[in-house]
């Protein structure tokens, strides 16, 4: 019988906790694992997304991912990466990890094989969330910087040298404070609405294929968590204040002649406005602190949330009544997903085939690999042409080659005096380095504190 599941993790209980979301069975538990919010993804066997194989975990305390299967309850693996990684991905079609740094970095490894085959600056403070295109063909990053970036994934995996830089698709700058999550809707790129949420109370829509903002949604308090309903008709937002705000985005009404007309329940201006005058807005109140991470059913009748308060709350969508509350973990909790029961599920014997991974790799491979391998040319219509050739030009050969090594001691000089400009600006540059990172420390600083004042000034 196919069944849902919530996989949920908390940031400092060490477990991940399986929960069956129609009957509120804890099903199992997996031990050794502190995740913040979105650094969690999931592995599916190639050929079935929707059976899932792999549990992928960025640890918040160490630069460090911790592996499971669904079928044993101990830890498999533990991957040691550059740094440490505020956010993940697995591409849809299971054969990319995709890691955020806190630094802003974006780091690419091939699962099969482990090769870390990207690693490029994208965003100028950490990332908060990452998000996939159904059809693999965009990144859609969100950071502390306020920013929201979108890459094409074919940039992003493609054989370019790493030190090449490589330019979003779009960036969007409109937001005012650090971007909390995000989310893609379903279809092509070119087809598909993205979702952004900030600590600024707005909510945003906007249109992959122009890179437009579609609409505004402003709410009374800061959003940390967003989602979407399975036919993108009704949007999610969770406050910092532990409530859940749903947005209807299509209104019915009534028409005598055509019967119900739905029309798009936006402003000619583009903003829907709850923070004043949200009698309209229909609200999900059971969380006494903020909302980390939301999640809808495959048939969107239930809304899972998670919150500060360390609690999971399943709802209904329709009437928002608490259908279920698990209060289990033992600190924030910070991610929740709903996927299929796993068929092989504590199944140690399963005969159901894996995928293919291996250990991530820390370094990239050197770009210059194989570039001084022999080059095998093949003569087509050999002929005594080539030994006349050859016997004219050898003299010649022989002149150059003596010309060469006379110049080779007129350049030793030469290079001497190149290799100490070297290390003059090689001193240069650690001096240069060590000043921007001074500047960038108080750059911080003054931003976390200019945050921190308009938090406690609203």
């Amino acid at each position: 019988m196919i069944s849902e599941v919530v996989v949920a993790t908390s940031s400092n209980d060490a477990f991940i906790y399986i929960w069956d979301i129609r009957s509120g069975t804890l099903l199992t538990t997996f031990k050794g694992n502190k995740t913040d919010t979105h650094a969690l993804a999931l592995l599916s066997p190639l050929y079935q997304p929707a059976r899932k194989a792999y549990i992928y975990s960025a640890q918040n305390d160490r630069p460090q991912i911790n592996v499971w299967s669904f079928r044993k309850d101990q830890l498999l693996y533990k991957f040691t990466v550059p740094e440490k990684l505020s956010s993940v991905i697995i591409t849809n079609n299971n054969n990319y990890f995709i890691g955020g740094s806190e630094n802003g970095k974006i780091y690419v490894w091939e699962v099969t094989t482990g090769k870390l085959i990207k690693m490029i600056d994208a965003h100028y403070k950490a990332i908060n969330v990452m998000k996939i295109t159904s059809d693999d063909a965009a990144l859609i990053t969100g950071s502390e910087d306020s920013i929201v970036k979108v890459w094409l994934l074919n940039d992003l995996i493609n054989n370019q040298p790493t030190r090449n830089t490589i330019t979003p698709y779009y960036t969007w700058t409109e937001h005012t404070l650090p971007i909390t999550d995000l989310i893609c809707g379903l279809g092509l790129m070119n087809y598909s609405r993205v979702v952004t949420v900030s600590l600024d109370r707005s909510c945003k829509i906007w249109d992959l294929s122009n890179g437009k903002c579609l609409a505004t949604i402003v709410v009374p308090t800061n959003i940390r968590a967003v989602a979407m309903n399975p036919t993108e008709t009704n949007i999610y937002v969770g406050g910092g204040d532990g409530l859940i705000y749903c947005i209807d985005l299509y209104s019915k009404s009534k028409n005598s002649q055509y019967g119900t007309k739905v029309d798009l329940n936006v402003h000619p201006e583009g903003i829907i406005d709850f923070s004043t005058n949200n009698k309209d807005a229909k609200v999900f109140k059971g969380h006494t602190q903020a909302i980390n991470s939301l999640d809808c059913s495959f048939d969107g009748s239930l809304l899972v949330s998670a919150s500060d308060d360390e609690k999971i709350i399943i709802w209904d969508a329709e009437s928002q009544q608490q259908l279920k509350s698990f209060a289990h973990c033992k600190g924030k909790i910070t991610n929740v997903q709903v996927i299929l029961r796993p068929i092989d599920l504590l199944d140690n014997q399963s005969k159901y085939p894996l995928p293919l991974i291996k250990p991530l790799k820390r370094f990239v491979e050197n770009e210059m690999e194989g570039m001084n391998q022999e080059i095998e040319t093949q003569y087509i219509g050999y002929s005594n042409e080539l030994d006349e050739l050859e016997n004219k030009y050898k003299t010649s050969y022989n002149n150059i080659l003596e010309d060469m090594t006379n110049q080779t001691d007129k350049t030793l000089g030469v290079k001497k005096a190149s290799e100490n400009e070297i290390e003059r600006l090689q001193n240069r540059i650690t001096e240069l380095e060590r000043y921007s990172n001074q500047m960038r420390v108080i750059n911080d600083s003054l931003y976390n504190y200019s945050i921190n004042n308009f938090l406690n000034s609203q």
